[in-house]
């Protein structure tokens, strides 16, 4: 195949439905969780679920000029009942208007920004509606409220209206899990959690000198108008980690040389004088200084290992805390790394919302 033969072949598979095809394909799996194993509707999914893979390769080999069978209509678009349809005419379009693929999982919200507002104002409506019903929200209702004739009619009602499936398949109920994951981590860095945090990482140890602390003080503004500002486009860095490095070598060549000396401010910044706000400056600009003064703290650590007789249960294997010693060996700043030590400790006061977990991508759809 000649060079000029390939733009032939990218212009054939322009607005080709692959997206919208396993995007289907997502959503039969998510409608299957709500039957039986074995049942007249599942078998019908697992039928459309294989079709799916087929539709899948030809709308790839439709690039290659290939002609394709149609996408089945009947999959998406509602079949209107005629009075002289027959009996068994009938039958087939109410069962297959019943399997419809109208909606998409819940957890789509987050790959698709407008998945998440649509789902977000029918959420506002509703819960209006039941406080006008019940004086309640949604999720405020116990099964008693759900079981009443008016609670009823208001989850048939929820049910039918709401733009997305919240169904228990797989996919929905690995978002769900994540999503509480991640809030439980909000909570711990909100309360007084933020306090005991402050004492494991601050060094008692070093003097605390006021003129630094000023100084450093400023350093951070600098630090957060560039953030928010979003600076770095016009800025001689090409990475935010470039900046952090250049800021770093500038407090330690204008306010002290000692790394761990800057960083024990820093977390007295952070912790102490404004426990509210995010920690990010701190690990940012000097985590490793932050994980030298926790090595001298603490000369043990308690690391999880794999062992049978463990009462820590993870990814289906058994773990238990094992005491290790800690290496005080001093490190190379920029070689360090750190990356998943400052993404544990960082950022807990910020405040998770659902824009946090979007992924804005377009659902061809």
């Amino acid at each position: 195949m000649k060079v000029k033969d390939l733009y032939k072949v990218d212009v054939l598979s322009f607005n080709s439905k692959i997206g919208y095809i396993t995007n289907l394909g997502t959503t039969l799996y998510e409608m299957q969780s709500q039957y039986e194993v074995g049942s007249p509707e599942y078998e019908e999914i697992n039928n459309r679920l294989k079709m799916c893979c087929v539709f899948q390769s030809q709308t790839i080999d439709a690039s290659k000029g290939i002609k394709v069978e149609a996408f089945p209509k009947h999959w998406t678009k509602y079949q209107p009942i005629l009075e002289d349809d027959s009996p068994e005419e009938k039958a087939r379009k109410e069962f297959e208007n019943k399997l419809i693929i109208e909606k998409r999982p819940e957890f789509m919200k987050y790959l698709y920004s407008h998945y998440m507002k649509e789902y977000k104002a029918f959420r506002d409506d509703f819960d209006k509606y039941c406080l006008i019903k019940l004086g309640k929200k949604y999720d405020e209702l116990t099964e008693e409220d759900k079981n009443s004739d008016i609670g009823k009619e208001i989850v048939e009602y929820y049910n039918k209206k709401n733009p997305l499936l919240e169904t228990n398949g797989v996919m929905n109920r690995v978002s769900r899990y994540m999503q509480a994951q991640l809030k439980e981590i909000k909570t711990i860095g909100k309360d007084k959690n933020t306090e005991e945090l402050f004492e494991k990482l601050y060094n008692a140890d070093i003097p605390l000198d006021e003129t630094k602390l000023e100084l450093l003080l400023e350093k951070r503004k600098d630090y957060d108008d560039f953030k928010k500002s979003k600076q770095l486009k016009d800025s001689e860095f090409s990475t935010y980690e470039q900046y952090y490095k250049f800021l770093r070598n500038d407090c330690l060549e204008k306010i002290s040389s000692n790394i761990q000396e800057l960083a024990n401010i820093a977390v007295y910044i952070c912790y102490h004088l404004y426990p509210s706000k995010p920690k990010n400056f701190c690990w940012d600009v000097f985590g490793n200084g932050i994980v030298e003064n926790l090595k001298e703290k603490n000369k043990q650590a308690n690391v999880p290992l794999i062992d049978n007789s463990g009462d820590i249960d993870y990814l289906y294997d058994k773990y238990k805390l094992h005491k290790v010693s800690v290496s005080h060996e001093t490190e190379d700043i920029d070689e360090f790394d750190i990356l998943e030590f400052e993404n544990a400790l960082s950022g807990f006061d910020d405040e998770l919302t659902d824009e946090d977990f979007e992924i804005d991508f377009d659902d061809m759809g």
